[in-house]
């Protein structure tokens, strides 16, 4: 009976090392505001193609979340690197940004590097697009290029630290939403340049003694105006 279970014991242990190990899923949250210029200058910020309501939306709100899925530790060389260190798996990133309420998403094609440039930072570039073949030409996508100014790390199976424009924790070095469907035909290329404020900053949730302040105001202000009545 001991020599059985042994066996099964081994048998399962066997059957745990030779499963794949399961990819890891990667959510990083990107918000701010829709600005005029970036680093590259002359861009548009009117929405002609109509993916966010139209017109033009410098200084609209947007928040961007780019969902990478990449083998676990997977990770990227540091120090002087020339142009990065690259990570091309099928798909790995799905991009979703929402602006007035429209939201645009992309998860058919990608791709995603990380790497140290010399300067002491993590500079940490995602992009999502989605290629025509038939034009070889990127018709939507969306791209992030930040480097942090305060602890991270070169893993790609890592989601970015907690991090505000204000405390000058990151720097974006571009970051932006392109539509170049109608290239071919009006020679028009829309460009959306997002102005990250915020990274991974989680949505501020009242505490339960502010929410019961909350409400007892609420009860006391209809007493008050039921009293007058």
């Amino acid at each position: 009976m001991k020599r059985m279970f042994m066996v099964c014991l081994f048998a399962l242990m066997a059957v745990f090392a030779a499963a794949p190990v399961s990819a890891v899923t990667v959510v990083d949250t990107f918000t701010g505001h829709i600005v005029a210029m970036d680093s590259y200058g002359g861009l548009t910020t009117n929405d002609f193609n109509g993916n966010f309501g139209g017109g033009n939306l410098i200084g609209q709100a947007f928040t961007l979340v780019m969902t990478t899925t990449v083998d676990p530790g997977t990770t990227y060389a540091t120090g002087s690197v020339s142009y990065g260190s690259y990570y091309y798996p099928p798909n790995p990133i799905t991009a979703a940004l929402t602006i007035n309420g429209y939201t645009f998403t992309i998860n058919e094609s990608s791709d995603g590097f990380t790497s140290d440039l010399g300067s002491g930072t993590i500079d940490k570039y995602l992009q999502a697009f989605v290629w025509n073949s038939g034009f070889q030409l990127q018709m939507y996508g969306i791209v992030v290029d930040l480097s942090t100014l305060v602890a991270a790390t070169n893993s790609l199976d890592t989601a970015l630290p907690s991090m505000l424009l204000s405390n000058g924790d990151f720097i974006t070095n571009y970051a932006a939403f392109y539509d170049q469907s109608m290239l071919r035909y009006t020679g028009q290329v829309e460009t959306l340049n997002l102005g990250i404020e915020e990274v991974n900053v989680a949505a501020q949730v009242p505490e339960p003694a502010t929410l019961f302040l909350l409400g007892v105001g609420l009860v006391g202000a209809g007493f008050i105006r039921r009293r007058k009545g």
